[in-house]
């Protein structure tokens, strides 16, 4: 079926940390509505590129790599149907399955808590093995209440949700980082602490 922005995104109601609702915001009454995230560094800047992701588009750093590059985090919040040879790739922060300084944040627009962001991988060794989510009410931060997601695959195997799916060329596991409790804020930051081996990393969806 074809996918909508930030539908891998899943709000959490107050009384359970798993939701099994659409995404919605908490902070209004209202129906349930789907968030709509923006990632990469937004047209309507009001604050430095470098506040948004470390690096991108390659190896370039936040204040070269545009939104329109194939490369840029930009793509990671659209729909798998739009730009879909796009990811974000960031290249020579890693070394021998260990990354440094490779993050990059995600504006959801209001605040919501969040129980399940449903992740597509790079495939093999490119492949995110371990990652750090935090979450903020500010793009500066501070980020907190950080969750780490540990052996994260990403061989042609089913992910922990029991199925595979598709990035841009190949069959990689389908994944849900499941937040317990669940996480809060307007910011999201995704910091890839390892990999599968090799010299960068990054992932095609959230």
């Amino acid at each position: 079926t074809e996918c909508t922005a930030c539908e891998h995104m899943t709000s959490a109601p107050a009384s359970t940390p798993v939701p099994e609702l659409p995404v919605t915001s908490t902070t209004s009454a209202s129906p349930p509505a789907l968030l709509q995230p923006v990632a990469g560094c937004p047209d309507d800047l009001e604050s430095s590129c470098e506040d948004w992701f470390s690096l991108g588009c390659g190896a370039l750093s936040p204040a070269d790599c545009p939104n329109t590059h194939g490369y840029s985090p930009f793509v990671t919040v659209l729909p798998r149907t739009e730009r879909s040879d796009n990811r974000w790739w960031a290249n020579g922060r890693c070394s021998g399955g260990s990354c440094s300084d490779l993050w990059m944040v995600v504006d959801l627009g209001v605040v919501a808590t969040i129980g399940r962001i449903n992740f597509i991988n790079y495939q093999g060794v490119n492949g995110v093995k371990k990652l750090e989510v935090s979450a903020s009410d500010s793009l500066t931060g501070s980020f907190a209440k950080a969750q780490v997601f540990a052996e994260l695959p990403s061989g042609d195997e089913p992910g922990n949700t029991g199925k595979k799916t598709q990035n841009h060329c190949c069959t990689v596991p389908d994944t849900d980082l499941v937040f317990e409790p669940a996480l809060t804020g307007r910011f999201f930051k995704f910091n890839v602490l390892e990999n599968h081996g090799a010299a960068g990393s990054g992932f095609y969806r959230v």
